[in-house]
This record gives structure tokens, sequence and C-alpha cells, in this order.
């Protein structure tokens, strides 16, 4: 069977190509039409059903008015005038059946006494002596902030009380950071390397090639430094040396703080000398003067002299800040420092003229 014969280039085969090609595009088109729902089809386009209009009316948002700040009230609000005498009878009801808890335990003493007249209302094997424990750090607490300012801080400076001889001066702060301190922190607050960095800023010119450096531990001492015990005689041994406290200080590095089986140094202080005598020794270089230590008992109790020039100095966080730490964490050593500077504070007062006068 003869095949068609080709003519002018090809013109039979195009011819059928154009027709589909036209009814591709005629069907494409009527397509789009479709989807925009301009000629009948079963294809549509996806579009957003209005809601209908609301008939009736919603509930209107009723406004609720936002509380007015309050005024803070004291801790403890002072007793009024005619306030009435306690019934103990009352007391004692209300007492017995709080104190039957069984979850109390059967070893507690109780004391309530009216706060006018000091005269006892409730008692409940309250002759008895016990070890308070933890909650004997609120009574601390009370002590403290009558007595310390709770907004003031604590100073560690250095002072030249002789060319080439530099005086380490405790200041109640054992929160120390052995570096750099952080403003933001509470331990660590303060740090030695600021304090290295003031004083090697500090130090005159004509200061010898080797200095020597001591502590002035005179500050909230205790009656009869340096003799006095770096242990409360009422302390177990043991306690100590697990970690659950540690001599009571007024300098000491926040690292070294004791932790349950993770006793502090025994000398607190002695570890913050030798790490003050390194960052001294790193702040004045190697073209600077030579650190030489000198402690013990003696010179830790000979107070620098008021004249002596101050080369540097960091403070601690606030008392209220260290407090609260202490209270947080239920640790003994640092309420045991606050409540020692509170002592002293309230000693020194009494022993002020104007107290005396009074």
């Amino acid at each position: 069977m003869a095949r068609p014969r080709r003519t002018g280039g090809g013109g039979e085969v195009r011819k059928p190509i154009i027709g589909l090609v036209a009814a591709v595009l005629a069907l494409g088109g009527y397509a789009t039409a479709d989807v925009y729902d301009r000629v009948p089809g079963i294809l549509t386009l996806d579009r957003p059903t209005p809601l209908p209009a609301p008939t009736t009316p919603g509930p209107s948002p009723t406004p609720v008015p936002l509380p007015s700040p309050a005024s803070a009230l004291p801790l403890l609000a002072p007793m009024a005038a005619d306030a009435p005498e306690p019934s103990q009878s009352k007391l004692k009801a209300a007492l017995d059946a709080a104190f039957a808890d069984p979850a109390l335990g059967n070893s507690l003493g109780v004391s309530v006494r009216d706060v006018a007249t000091g005269k006892a209302l409730y008692a409940r094997d309250g002759a008895t002596p016990r070890v308070v424990a933890s909650a004997q750090k609120i009574l601390a607490a009370a002590a403290i902030t009558s007595e310390l300012d709770p907004h003031e801080t604590m100073s560690t400076s250095v002072r030249l009380e002789a060319p080439g001889e530099l005086v380490l001066v405790a200041g109640g702060d054992t929160l120390l950071a052995e570096g750099k301190g952080d403003p933001e922190a509470v331990a660590g607050h303060a740090g030695l390397a600021d304090l290295a960095e003031q004083v090697a800023t500090g130090l005159p010119a004509g200061t010898p090639s080797k200095v020597t450096l001591r502590l002035d531990m005179t500050y909230a001492a205790g009656p009869g430094y340096p003799d006095t015990p770096a242990y409360p005689p009422g302390w177990a041994p043991g306690d100590v040396a697990l970690g659950f406290t540690q001599s009571v200080a007024m300098i000491g590095l926040a690292k070294d703080r004791p932790k349950p089986y993770v006793p502090s140094p025994i000398d607190p202080a002695a570890a913050v000398l030798k790490a003050f005598a390194g960052e001294l020794t790193t702040a004045f270089g190697a073209s600077g003067p030579a650190v030489t230590v000198t402690d013990d008992p003696a010179t830790r109790a000979e107070p620098v002299p008021a004249e002596a020039t101050l080369l540097g100095e960091v403070r601690s966080a606030a008392y209220q800040d260290v407090l609260a730490l202490a209270l947080d964490e239920s640790d003994n050593a640092l309420t045991e420092n606050l409540a020692r500077q509170a002592a002293s504070r309230r000693a020194a007062m009494a022993r002020s003229p104007a107290m005396l006068a009074s």
C-alpha cells in the first residue's frame, strides 16, 4: 500500500497537530471559565462563605475594674490600744486541736504569752529544753534586721599602712568571688580580682620591689579577740567537720561556703589571703612588686591605723539580700556571721557616748 506523498514540507502532518492544539486551548479556556463560575460546569474555586448578618445583637462585654495598688502592710502590725485580752479557753481549744495532728510527732513544746502583759496564756511541755534547729533562723533574722540596715553593704578594702605594707581589711563579707565580682549575684557580688586591680592602680610611685600583705580581722571579732573561740562552745565538732557550718569569720570566699558533707576550709580567712595574694601578683604584672604574705594571730588582731591610705574597696550585696540567701538555703554559717555583726553593732551602739548619755 503506497504511503501518502509529502508535498510542500509536510503540510498534511501539520494540519492535524494544529487542530489538536486548538482543541486543547479551547478546552483549557473553558475549564478556566468553569473554575470562576463563568460557564456551566463542575469545577469551582474555594471562596470564603460570608457569615449571615446577626438577627439579634450579641451580649455587650462587661468591664472588669482592675484592683488599685494597696500599700504594703508591716510584717507585724502594732497592737491596737483597745485590743481585747485573749481568751485562754478559746486559745487552748484551738491549739489543742491543731497540735493533736500526728504529723507533729510526740515531742512538741509550745509557749504562748500575751505580748502586752507577758502573761502565760498557753503552755504545752514548754519547760523541756529542745534543739530549735533552723526555726531559730527566723528569730535570728528578726534580731539581725533590727540592728543592721537592710540596704547597707559590707566592705572589703586594702589600705597602705606604711610604704610596701598592705593590709587586707575584713568587713564581714564571706561571699567574695575569687576572681571578678558579679554585680547581679549575691554570692560572688564583690571580687578579689577587682580589688587587686584597684590596688595596682592606686599603688604610689616609689613602692618597694617587695610588698607585704596581712589581714586585719578586728571587725566584729568578738570579745577577747584573738583568743575568741573560732567555734561557739555549744556547737558539735562533728557538725563543722561534716560541712553543716564553719568557723565564725568576717571574711571568706563564696566557693568555700560549707555544704552538707562538703566542709569549708578550717581557716576561711587564710584561704582569702592566699587567693588575694595571687590576684595581686597577677594585677601587678611581671614588672610589679613581689607579694609576701604575713599571717599570724597577732597581725590579724592589729587594727589598721585610721590614717592609712585607702587603695581599693569592694562591697557586698545588701544585707537584705545576703540574709535572704541565708534563709533560703538555711545556711548556718552565713546566719551566724550576720548575727555576729548585729551583736557587734548593738554593742558598739551601747558603748557610744550618745547611748551612754541617754
